[in-house]
C-alpha cells in the first residue's frame, strides 16, 4: 500500500507540472513573437535607411553636378523589393523558431497518450511532422505614396530655393514619412499571423496536456481502489493471481511514469536555453 501511495503522489504531482507546462509554453511563445516582431521592425527601418541614404546620395551628386532638373523621381521599386525580401527572411525566421518547439514536444506528447488512450492512437500521424507557417500578405506593400504621385505633385513640392543641403534633408524626412506606415502594416501583419498560428499550436497542445492528465486521474482512481481493496477484509486475502496482476500494474505504470518525467525536463531544458539567449 505504501507503494500505491508513493505512485499516487508521485502522479499527482506530473499533473501539476503538466499542467504548468502549457502555462510555460505559452510564455515562451508569447516571448518569442514580440522579439521577432521587433527584429522584423527593425530589419524594415533599416532596408528604409539604406534605400533613403542611396536616394540622398544620387541627388546630392546630381545637384553638385547641375543635373537635378525639375523634379528628382525615387524609383520606389526597389525599396519595395528589398522590404519584401527582408520581410519574408525574418518572418520565417520567427516561424522556424516556433517550428522547434512545435517539433520536440508536440509529436512526443502524443506518442505518449495514444500509447494509453485508443482516441489518440494515429492522432501522431494526423498531427504532422513539420510545421511550416504560410506567409501572410504582403498587401502592404503595394500601398501608393508621395513619391509614386505624377509630376504636378513633385514639382511643386520640389519648389522653392532651398540649400543643397536642405533638400537633401527634405528628400530624407519625405522617404521615411512614406514608408513608416509600410513598415509598420507589415509588422502588424506579422504579428497577427504568428499569434494565430500560436493560437492553434497551443488548442492542440491543450488537448493532449487534458489527454495526459485525464490518464494520470483514471490511474490514480484505479490506484485509490486498489487501496481500498487491499484495506476490506476481503481484499486482505486476495488470490495469489491478484496480487500477481497488482504488482504487473505497478510495474507498468513505474515505467511510464519516468517517461513523462523525462519529457518535462527536456522541456525545462529548452526553455533554459531560450532564458540564456535572452540573457546573453
Amino acid at each position: 500500500m505504501r507503494t500505491i501511495d508513493a505512485e499516487v503522489v508521485r502522479s499527482e504531482q506530473l499533473i501539476i507540472a503538466l499542467q504548468g507546462l502549457l502555462v510555460d509554453l505559452r510564455a515562451s511563445m508569447d516571448r518569442v513573437i514580440e522579439e521577432r516582431c521587433a527584429k522584423i521592425a527593425d530589419v524594415l527601418q533599416n532596408a528604409v535607411v539604406k534605400f533613403a541614404l542611396a536616394e540622398c546620395a544620387g541627388l546630392g551628386r546630381a545637384i553638385l553636378e547641375g543635373r537635378r532638373g525639375r523634379i528628382w523621381r525615387c524609383e520606389t521599386s526597389r525599396l519595395r523589393q528589398s522590404l519584401e525580401e527582408c520581410f519574408v527572411a525574418t518572418y520565417r525566421a520567427a516561424a522556424e523558431e516556433i517550428s522547434r518547439l512545435q517539433a520536440q514536444v508536440f509529436p512526443q506528447l502524443q506518442q505518449l497518450l495514444s500509447r494509453h488512450d485508443p482516441r489518440w492512437r494515429g492522432a501522431e500521424d494526423t498531427g504532422g511532422a513539420t510545421y511550416a507557417a504560410e506567409l501572410p500578405s504582403l498587401g502592404a506593400l503595394s500601398q501608393i505614396v508621395a513619391l509614386d504621385l505624377e509630376e504636378p505633385w513633385l514639382r511643386r513640392w520640389w519648389a522653392g530655393d532651398s540649400s543643397r543641403q536642405d533638400q537633401i534633408a527634405k528628400l530624407d524626412k519625405l522617404i521615411k514619412q512614406e514608408f513608416q506606415p509600410i513598415v509598420n502594416s507589415l509588422v502588424n501583419t506579422a504579428h497577427a499571423s504568428l499569434k494565430s498560428w500560436q493560437a492553434s499550436a497551443l488548442q492542440k497542445s491543450t488537448q493532449i496536456y487534458v489527454g495526459l492528465v485525464e490518464f494520470l486521474q483514471e490511474q490514480n482512481n484505479a490506484r485509490r481502489a486498489r487501496t481500498r481493496a487491499l484495506m476490506s477484509p476481503g481484499g486482505r486475502g486476495a488470490s495469489g493471481e491478484m496480487r500477481s496482476k497488482r504488482a504487473a500494474r505497478i510495474a507498468e505504470l513505474r515505467r511510464e511514469i519516468p517517461v513523462v518525467e523525462a519529457l518535462l525536463m527536456k522541456l525545462k531544458a529548452i526553455d533554459q536555453v531560450w532564458n540564456e539567449v535572452d540573457g546573453a
